[in-house]
């Protein structure tokens, strides 16, 4: 429409039987900042997120003075943590590139407060205007969380070091800067604020169906918000990838015990290869998963090594950042923080799938790691001793000890309980109640076999690493052969995990165009070039996109689809309300059947018609109750709390 025309749609026919259309797709006219972005988004996609991501961190890192090496490695363990690469996997395209845009952010930030103003205000601007073009502001709420952390943190060191009025006037050039940013969105962010009190991120107008009072009158429902919370023990899967049986479906080899129960119990070769390639591991609290969110082994050392060794003006607002991400993470596992949250803090209920919290771990976890190196480096070239400058409080214990073995024995203690005492855990998921006892128990020793290989994979990470580290502060190994020795184990340990959720097998030559050809009931249905019909497929029919690509659907797939049409989807037409789907003008049904994949509704009622009566309420809780037993072609229900009506019969 708009190449055809010069203008925009604003109102889509495609899902959930219409929906607005400029939340999902506009072009504003002189959006420079827009033309900017594809500009520098040259390489194919997916592959340009990845990469925006690693010039990002980059440039961060050699604003905080780590150099080329030291920052390259920094900016590969966030670039390529195995969280972006399972949201590439999963689709989730414009959330890994609002994660791409956040340290571009902190580095316009940090050079405002080192009193280099004018780039500094430039680089933030600029940052801002990047960061909400992406449009997934649940990235950018949680980053800003961090932004106000740290801003305290300058702000205590401004008091004690009575720079305050220099604080002051850092403050001012950032929210100039940030004033700039969100003028270059600010078409995009009035429509969202429109929408956002008619979507399920608003107040539903129907009653609630229990008695509990909600804190704030609009947001998520908190069962819906809190679906996909981190469980308290997920949270290893930072350091141990395979800790909870890594994504919801693992492919296994043939020496699993999965393959070789499989083989015993006679079970045919070509189904066997078919299991096999998608067992359920997955035993964790969410729903399913892509895949867990592992930071390196590396890097989660280094991280311990920086919380031992950098002075507290960076550790202690870098660990507050990194705990609070992981409390947010695990949601309503820890409901006691996080519903007080979603209740009381201003906009955190319009947010779902908290697990994304850890995003904030992801980028501290990295940089203060970086900035332990740089400690060491620093002091090293500068020919200090750091024999003593090492020697630390070991915590709970009146003795110091060399902070590097330190950090590897922090991790490697508990590391190596993983390995030895893994049998202790069940291993226990909802899904191994549709399996047969005998296949459910060796799928549980195969998860047990992937949490001991990869809390040793992990452990002798750690070692090699501290041994490397240890050899150099002892001079044993020059700067050079240190870094790139800890840069190719940090590229071997992340790469390596990232091949198991995007690997070879998923790139291929025409996969998007094969994913959108119509199958046997689009190429039945679109037969029919009427304009009057909608479509229900009953196949996970709200959260599915590809329907709406060939037809007007009755379902779909967004995460702020009108409250309203929710309203309508709990009451009615998750029952197969017929009469509901009628008056919707659902004229054919995907059945999912091969035998018989679609069936034609006569009862469909076209875009519009006449009826005889009106049938008035006077609540919207009457109006959808209304709706279980009426007569769509011959009556039609009206609220008259809201609308004044003249009834005339025929």
């Amino acid at each position: 429409f708009r190449n055809k025309t010069g203008q925009e749609a604003l109102w889509t026919n495609s899902m959930f039987g219409g929906m607005p259309l400029y939340i999902l797709n506009v072009v504003y006219n002189g959006d420079l900042m827009l033309k900017i972005m594809n500009g520098i988004r040259f390489l194919p996609k997916p592959a340009d997120v990845v990469i925006l991501g690693f010039i990002s961190f980059y440039i961060l890192l050699l604003v905080l003075r780590c150099g080329p090496k030291l920052s390259f490695i920094g900016a590969f363990a966030y670039a390529f943590s195995s969280y972006t690469i399972i949201s590439i996997e999963a689709g989730h395209i414009y959330k890994v590139l609002a994660i791409s845009y956040a340290p571009l952010l902190f580095s316009g930030v940090v050079l405002v407060f080192r009193k280099k103003y004018l780039l500094g205000m430039a680089l933030t601007a600029l940052a801002v205007a990047f960061e909400l073009a992406s449009q997934h502001y649940q990235i950018t709420y949680y980053f800003a969380i961090l932004l106000v952390i740290y801003g305290i943190n300058e702000f205590v060191q401004a008091l004690k070091n009575k720079t305050f009025p220099s604080f002051i006037k850092s403050v001012a050039v950032l929210l100039v800067a940030a004033l700039l940013g969100v003028g270059t969105n600010a078409g995009r962010l009035w429509a969202v604020q429109e929408y956002g009190k008619y979507s399920i991120r608003g107040k539903s107008e129907l009653t609630p169906k229990t008695d509990e009072v909600k804190a704030s009158d609009s947001g998520l429902d908190k069962d819906y918000a809190f679906a996909w919370s981190q469980g308290i023990l997920e949270t290893v899967t930072l350091l141990v990838p395979d800790f909870y049986g890594g994504g919801s479906t693992v492919e296994l080899t043939k020496n699993s015990e999965t393959y070789k129960v499989l083989k015993n119990n006679g079970i045919p070769n070509s189904d066997i290869k078919n299991f096999i390639k998608s067992v359920p591991t997955y035993w964790g609290d969410q729903p399913f998963t892509s895949g867990p969110v592992y930071a390196g082994a590396v890097i989660c050392f280094l991280f311990v090594l920086g919380l031992l060794i950098i002075a507290p003006r960076w550790k202690y607002w870098i660990l507050f950042g990194t705990v609070l991400s992981i409390m947010l993470a695990w949601g309503k596992n820890f409901e006691t923080f996080n519903y007080f949250m979603f209740d009381y803090f201003p906009g955190y209920n319009k947010f779902r799938a908290v697990s994304m919290a850890i995003t904030i771990a992801l980028f501290c976890m990295p940089l203060l790691g970086i900035l332990a190196l740089k400690k060491l480096t620093d002091y090293t070239e500068k020919g200090k001793n750091l024999e003593e400058e090492l020697n630390v409080k070991v915590p709970l214990v009146n003795t110091k000890m060399n902070a590097i073995v330190l950090a590897a024995v922090i991790l490697g203690v508990p590391l190596l309980g993983m390995f030895l005492f893994a049998g202790a855990a069940d291993y226990v998921s909802a899904v191994d109640k549709q399996l047969p006892e005998w296949l459910v128990t060796a799928i549980r020793e195969d998860r047990k076999s992937m949490l001991k290989l990869d809390a040793f994979r992990s452990l002798f990470l750690i070692l090699v690493a501290a041994t490397i580290l240890y050899f150099y502060v002892r001079k044993k190994i020059q700067t050079t052969v240190m870094v790139l020795s800890i840069a190719a184990l940090t590229v071997f340990d992340l790469w390596m995990v990232d091949k198991r959720y995007l690997s070879n097998d998923d790139f291929s030559k025409g996969s998007i165009e094969d994913e959108f050809k119509p199958d046997l009931a689009d190429q039945m249905i679109l037969k029919d070039t009427t304009l009057s019909y909608r479509v229900f497929n009953l196949q996970n029919p709200f959260n599915d996109a590809r329907t709406s690509y060939f037809h007007k659907s009755i379902g779909g797939y967004h995460g702020a689809k009108m409250q309203r049409y929710q309203d309508i989807i709990e009451h009615h037409l998750s029952k197969n309300n017929i009469r509901v789907l009628n008056m919707l003008n659902t004229k054919y049904v995907k059945t999912g059947d091969p035998q018989n994949p679609v069936q034609q509704n006569p009862g469909a009622l076209g875009n519009a018609w006449f009826v005889r009566s009106i049938q008035t309420v006077n609540s919207p809780d009457e109006e959808i109750q209304e709706l279980n037993d009426f007569e769509p072609e011959e009556t039609a229900v009206v609220d008259i709390s809201k609308f004044s009506t003249s009834q005339k019969e025929y």
